[in-house]
């Protein structure tokens, strides 16, 4: 709980704790000691070593998973990019394509159909038209 009583103490002074700044329109200097309380800021750092301490040991005992440039891609899309493309007839009759052709990776359907349809405001299936492919 002390955890988290930090974490609110310090959510409203993170930033302007961090350097000198104008106020206002009065221009009244804020200072980092006006903003957090000095214990608030030495809990701030041991906190921040403490993290540093833990995240050296954990890349020092473990080997991080080894991934390709399709899966990053295909985490660092939006959600919302995600989700519109997938409640689409459009991107489906693409995947089933995909699979049909040997290729069920859901992340490389979701990348290239992101990359050569989304990204060009193109469909893949045009209405009428047999299965296409890319």
């Amino acid at each position: 709980m002390s955890f988290v009583d930090l974490m609110i103490a310090v959510k409203q002074g993170r930033e302007p704790s961090m350097y000198a700044d104008f106020q206002n329109e009065e221009s009244t200097v804020a200072t980092p000691e006006s903003v957090v309380r000095l214990e608030a800021g030495r809990d701030c750092v041991r906190l921040a070593h403490d993290v540093l301490e833990h995240a050296q040991r954990h890349f020092s005992q473990s080997t991080p998973k080894v991934t390709t440039r399709v899966q990053d891609a295909f985490f660092a899309l939006k959600p919302s990019v995600f989700q519109k493309m997938t409640k689409t007839e459009d991107f489906w009759w693409y995947y089933i394509s995909r699979m049909e052709a040997g290729d069920q990776a859901l992340e490389t359907a979701v990348t290239d159909y992101q990359k050569h349809y989304v990204s060009k405001d193109t469909k893949f299936k045009i209405t009428g038209e047999s299965n296409g492919d890319t």
